[in-house]
């Protein structure tokens, strides 16, 4: 294991227990090239130089990138990333999904630049806990989405516009050639931990709800949903951290209604 650490002199784009355990997924994988999007200041691409890996950083703001001898090139992740198919090992997405316009634009493109084996790692707010839950049931909105997003605002890129619970990730993500490897938190929220009294429900509920599919393939896939929807990590942790390999075709076949 590498001295994982966040460097200093650097903004960075997360809480520092997200920043340490995305590197720390990082940490288990063959040292390779990484993609750091949004980069931001650059402090996990120095991280993750410092690990050995190769980096490369992609920002839409490529003059607020400090780090030094790190290549940052401009990229918008709403948009086609300019790079070759196949050529990355790793992309690590930090608190990056849940400001875009067009998430499964992003995941499609992850998907292709990486090479075949390569992981996608990324992390957003885990609106599925339950403090959030609570807070959504109160207010209308979600924890780390507290009010209406400001309309007038010169800054959208800073905005959870989007922000997508697991069972969302875990669709772009399956629907685009990717097997999730692991779903992890950085920490575990005290003021959810006094609703595991409500447990036994909400695993109840779940059986219910999923019950009603009928497709065999999605049943099967439902029970691990369920489980990881259920797990300590979900119910209680404050962000969500997906590590995702790349497995397959980038997206499921279509068919047309009238084809059905």
């Amino acid at each position: 294991m590498s001295n994982i650490s966040i460097p200093s002199g650097f903004q960075i784009i997360a809480h520092g227990k997200t920043f340490l355990r995305v590197l720390q997924l990082l940490d288990r994988l063959p040292r390779g090239l990484v993609l750091d999007i949004p980069a931001g200041e650059g402090a996990l691409s120095v991280a993750a130089r410092n690990m050995g890996f190769d980096v490369m950083a992609g920002e839409i703001d490529p003059q607020f990138f400090k780090a030094k001898g790190i290549e940052c090139r401009f990229m918008d992740m709403n948009k086609p990333l300019p790079l070759e198919d196949g050529c990355l090992d790793y992309v690590v997405c930090l608190e990056g999904i849940e400001h875009l316009e067009n998430a499964f634009q992003f995941i499609w493109e992850c998907h292709r630049v990486l090479r075949p084996g390569g992981h996608l790692i990324l992390s957003t707010p885990n609106i599925l806990n339950m403090a959030s839950r609570l807070k959504y049931f109160f207010s209308g909105f979600y924890s780390l989405c507290p009010r209406p997003i400001n309309e007038f605002s010169h800054l959208p890129v800073f905005d959870h516009i989007n922000p997508v619970t697991f069972y969302q990730v875990r669709y772009m993500l399956h629907s685009s050639g990717f097997q999730i490897r692991q779903v992890t938190t950085d920490l575990w929220r005290r003021s959810s931990a006094g609703f595991l009294v409500f447990y036994p429900i909400l695993r109840l509920y779940s059986i219910r709800t999923m019950r009603k599919e009928t497709d065999h393939q999605q049943r099967k896939a439902n029970r691990e949903i369920r489980r990881q929807i259920n797990s300590l990590d979900l119910l209680l942790g404050r962000t969500l951290i997906v590590d995702a390999e790349k497995s397959g075709n980038r997206r499921m076949k279509v068919v047309q209604a009238s084809q059905v």
